[in-house]
């Protein structure tokens, strides 16, 4: 629709634009970007599942993954929780990380690497599902909605919120992590969907299907 178009670009142009400078991981611009999303799932009216009723979670880095001795990078945690008593203490996670390159050595002339495919686009895609269900009826199972820090660097935001989680880790169900789906895959024909980990859950088929 017109409308989710429009909403994706409003995203697309504040996380990918120049200004954001690449939101490169563990800086100050990774930080910006996260008060954005944070902003526009308060927007949505998506409760904060971050440190101390925020959306925020600050993570503590090792010391040997520090760049330029930054020593935390932010996860945004956002949260639905379920309408079903007996189905609310399963969660489903809708997840893409936040951080991209930064500014690095110039290509053209131009230093600063954008990341509108990875991976402004897949949080775009959980902005808008975040959106859509909470302008809507309560999904049964709790929805939490987590963009991580330090993807660049390790996966480093990711792993600190599975030592961290707002609830046992045991409570969740399914994730779908959305990972570069703004560009076409010339290997592939157009609207393919690639998913990592199909044979390790009933999800890969349930897609399919």
């Amino acid at each position: 629709s017109q409308a989710l178009a429009a909403s994706v670009r409003s995203h697309m142009d504040v996380l990918a634009g120049d200004a954001m400078r690449g939101r490169g991981s563990a800086s100050p611009d990774e930080v910006r970007a996260a008060n954005y999303i944070a902003g526009e799932l308060k927007r949505y009216g998506i409760q904060p599942a971050g440190d101390k009723g925020g959306y925020v979670q600050t993570a503590t880095l090792p010391p040997d993954a520090a760049p330029n001795g930054a020593g935390t990078t932010v996860n945004v945690v956002g949260m639905i929780k379920g309408s079903d008593p007996r189905r609310a203490s399963e969660v489903i996670l809708l997840t893409a990380h936040l951080d991209h390159l930064g500014v690095r050595a110039p290509v053209n002339g131009d230093a600063i690497y954008n990341g509108a495919d990875d991976d402004a686009s897949g949080v775009c895609a959980v902005l808008e599902l975040a959106r859509i269900l909470g302008s809507g009826p309560k999904p049964k199972r709790t929805v939490l909605f987590v963009l991580f820090g330090s993807e660049e660097l390790g996966s480093l935001g990711a792993l600190w919120f599975r030592e961290h989680p707002p609830m046992p880790m045991k409570n969740i169900v399914a994730n779908l992590e959305f990972e570069m789906i703004g560009r076409e895959d010339k290997a592939a024909p157009a609207h393919t969907l690639w998913l990592t980990g199909f044979e390790r859950s009933n999800l890969g088929p349930t897609l399919a299907q």
